[in-house]
Parts: structure tokens; C-alpha cells; sequence
């Protein structure tokens, strides 16, 4: 929905002590289960309720009731306010029902809700460190173009061509050691753009740049072991099949990678295939 939408834009690229999951229901049948989430906003009649600290893991917690406000920028405003407070006050790797507990619910209201300066401040505050944040909304250019200045683009039209006889199926993409480790490097290609990335313990993988869910820069997610997590809405991607991990369902096309003398190559074949 139009609200959810509007706060993925925002909060795009926040950092924050742990994971933040937030919900927005339209109505109060609570559809999407906002009220076990790390801040859910459930639609009621002419105003929205705001609940935050809900944890749905192995011991799971429900959300508790912030506030009532009546539009959308003050959805923005005061869940904004709160992940910054969040933000600048929890302990590392706390989630926000921790940080709740040791704060209390009634210290928080008066910070987000009580007090308009503060509450104005701390969403200005969240603005502004985000303001440089990449729009993942924003539909990635085929001339190669690449909004996230920490990646470093390859373009296909520049890669060296191989005459090795028995590489002569593969394209030569780049150096091992130019793979950041447990990072990505990104190519355009005629399959679309592609993200190839490095384990712990060297292996390299390479995917289409697109979660099957909602078409999330898989390239900015987190890489563990054999798998990504899609910054948008922490879909896992298998990378030896491609596929979502359960209970998630989708494909990610990947891509056959050999490594030889520190050089990585990708099948010239599947680059130039534009299906799957």
C-alpha cells in the first residue's frame, strides 16, 4: 500500500543497532500483523495507530500502543522519531522490545509523543542522515549507471576477451582480489545487470541484481555462506539454485563462475541470454 511504500522510500539505508521489520495494515483486521512487528501501523477510521517494540520471533512479543495521529507525514514523523531515538540510544544488537524494557514505554512517549521539539528534531535528525540514501525504488539505467557510490561498476563493453582455448566459452569479468570479501561487484550485461560476489572462503557466485520478491538491489544485501539477504525485505537467495529459501518463493537467475589464477570468469553463453 501507498503508506508502506512511502516509508520503505524513507528509511531506505538506515543502520540501526539490529534488524527493524515495520507492518502497515489498512484496516484493523491487521492483515500483515503489525501488531507483532518492531514498529506496525494499523489503519482506522480517519487516523492511523501507531504500536511499536513487537518482537515475532521464538519468544514473541506484542507491540504496544503509541499514539494516534490523523496523516500520513505524521506516520513519518513519529515512527521516524522513534527509530532515531532507537538509533542513538539502544545497545548494540538490541531490538527495540529490549531497548523498550529498559527504557520504558512512558519515557518514550514523552520524548515522540509529549514533546513536539523533540520529536521534531530526532525525525530531522533521521532525515538528514539519510538524505544521500540511493532511491531502491528508482529503475536502474541499461547504460550501466550505479547509484551506490561504494560499488565499483563493470561494464560488459569494457571486460577483456579471452583466446584461451579452453576458456573460449567464458568471459573474463575481473580479479579475484577486486571482489571485496563478503561484498559484490556489479556488470551489465545482455541478461540484465548482475551482481558477483565473495565468500569467507573465496568462492564467487553470481546472480541476477534483482530479488525475485520485489526486485531489491540483491548487490547491497548481506552475504552469508551461500546466501544473500535482499535489503529490501530480507529475502534469502540460495545461490547454488537461485531460488528463495522456504517459506519465501521466487528465482533469482544465477550464473555459472570459474575461477582460474586468481581471475574470474562467467559462462558467455548465460550473459547473453535474456530469459530466465
Amino acid at each position: 500500500m501507498k503508506m508502506g511504500v512511502e516509508l520503505e522510500r524513507m528509511l531506505f539505508g538506515m543502520r540501526s543497532p539490529h534488524k527493524v521489520k515495520l507492518a502497515v495494515s489498512g484496516c484493523p483486521r491487521n492483515c500483515a500483523e503489525a501488531g507483532i512487528k518492531d514498529i506496525g501501523i494499523i489503519g482506522v477510521e480517519s487516523s492511523w495507530e501507531l504500536y511499536i517494540g513487537g518482537n515475532g520471533g521464538i519468544k514473541t512479543e506484542g507491540a504496544k500502543f503509541l499514539c494516534k495521529v490523523k496523516t500520513d507525514e505524521e506516520v513519518r514523523e513519529y515512527s521516524g522519531a522513534f527509530l532515531q531515538l532507537y538509533r542513538e540510544e539502544a545497545w548494540y544488537l538490541d531490538r527495540t522490545v529490549h531497548y523498550l524494557a529498559r527504557v520504558g514505554m512512558e519515557y518514550i512517549k514523552q520524548k515522540v509523543v509529549e514533546d513536539a521539539d523533540s520529536r521534531k528534531a530526532l525525525y530531522e535528525r533521521l532525515l538528514f542522515d539519510l538524505k544521500d540514501a540511493p532511491d531502491p525504488w528508482k529503475e536502474f539505467e541499461r547504460a550501466g549507471a550505479w547509484m551506490c557510490v561504494n560499488l565499483k561498476p563493470f561494464l560488459l563493453s569494457r571486460l577483456e576477451m579471452s583466446n584461451t582455448a579452453h576458456l573460449d566459452q567464458w568471459l573474463k569479468v575481473t580479479a579475484l582480489e577486486e571482489i571485496p570479501v563478503l561484498g559484490s561487484r556489479i556488470i551489465q550485461a545482455p541478461a540484465g545487470q548482475i551482481a558477483i560476489f565473495r565468500n569467507t572462503e573465496d568462492e564467487v557466485f553470481a546472480v541476477l541484481d534483482k530479488c525475485p520478491h520485489n526486485g531489491g538491489p540483491l548487490s547491497q544485501g548481506i552475504l552469508h555462506g551461500r546466501s544473500v539477504t535482499c535489503p529490501l525485505h530480507s529475502w534469502n537467495i540460495d545461490f547454488s539454485t537461485g531460488c528463495a529459501v522456504a517459506p519465501d518463493e521466487g528465482y533469482a537467475k544465477s550464473f555459472s563462475v570459474k575461477i582460474e589464477s586468481g581471475v574470474v570468469w562467467l559462462s558467455r553463453e548465460e550473459l547473453q541470454t535474456t530469459d530466465g
